[in-house]
């Protein structure tokens, strides 16, 4: 019989239930009771690995935690003591690199001993979006390298906590280097707009980005402002394939009505709050605005119901 491996302490995500932030009420479950899909086994010239990796309490948040399990007869630079011919722990970590929750991942390695880890990411000003980290075998141990949004969230989770079940990560077999990763992510945002999730598949290289910089632009459906009165509401910036500086511009204004942001720009992933301010003579009515972010080279658009009254 294997014996069980050390590992560092932990603490299950959510204790096992849900506590994942979403920019709404709805937490969603972190399944941070159990390993997720999958623990995937390489054999080397010199040594087998496995990775796997679970959800953990990351500070006040949620990370992932993963590890790299190796069998070998001769001890590696990267690893500790070990008895020969047996799996051990040669390296784990907990990726959190700030707030935002992270979980629900899944572990590959290629053919060079890259090791790639996809995930889902959320926080109370980021719908639930699809991101990876990655690290090389030259990096220090237990360590990734920086994070890459493969598709930014448009939408939360409502009425129900759970979250789909699991994620694919693998190593496309014609270069053994280049990981594939399967996740799914909300298209809109709607009360209405529950398990009917859109599938992204998308590729990377350790240490790689997967094309230019991208954004996506999210905001709070409607807005009501009274006559002779302004009101704020956030609009969200969020970075796509590595960050770029998206500036803000609004249009639709009905008559004596203005509008402001601050900051009118963000770069990377970021909130701007957009002011409305109406005179005490504006037009009473419905209307709908049109939000315009760009970053130079690509523009998007969502839309704002301001109402004023």
């Amino acid at each position: 019989m294997t014996p069980d491996l050390a590992v560092a302490p932990f603490t299950e995500a959510c204790n096992g239930g849900a506590c994942i932030v979403q920019p709404n009420s709805q937490k969603l479950d972190s399944l941070g009771d159990r390993l997720m899909y999958r623990l995937a086994y390489r054999m080397f010239s010199d040594h087998a690995s496995m990775v796997v990796n679970h959800s953990v309490t990351a500070g006040s948040s949620v990370g992932v935690r993963w590890y790299e399990l190796r069998q070998s007869a001769a001890l590696s630079s990267q690893c500790g003591s070990f008895v020969s011919g047996a799996f051990y722990v040669c390296q784990q970590g907990t990726f959190a690199p700030d707030a935002a929750y992270r979980w629900m991942g899944s572990a590959a390695m290629d053919g060079a001993g890259n090791i790639g880890i996809g995930y889902s990411k959320s926080s109370s000003s980021v719908y639930p979006s699809i991101a990876f980290a990655s690290r090389t075998p030259g990096m220090p141990a237990g360590t990734m390298g920086a994070e890459t949004i493969l598709q930014a969230g448009a939408g939360a989770q409502t009425t129900y906590n759970r979250w789909g079940d699991y994620t694919s990560l693998r190593i496309d077999p014609d270069d053994d280097t280049t990981f594939w990763y399967t996740n799914e992510y909300y298209t809109k945002n709607s009360p209405f707009f529950n398990f009917n999730w859109s599938t992204a598949i998308a590729s990377f290289t350790a240490g790689g980005s997967p094309s230019t910089p991208d954004f996506v632009l999210s905001a709070a459906p409607s807005l009501t402002v009274n006559r002779g009165s302004n009101k704020p509401t956030p609009v969200t910036v969020t970075a796509v394939n590595g960050p770029s500086t998206v500036n803000l511009t609004v249009s639709g204004l009905p008559q004596r009505t203005s509008a402001s942001f601050n900051p009118t720009a963000v770069t990377g992933t970021g909130t701007s709050t957009l002011t409305i301010s109406a005179n005490r003579n504006a037009p009473l009515g419905t209307y709908t605005l049109r939000i315009n972010g760009s970053n130079g080279s690509t523009s998007h658009t969502t839309q704002l119901l301001l109402t004023v009254q």
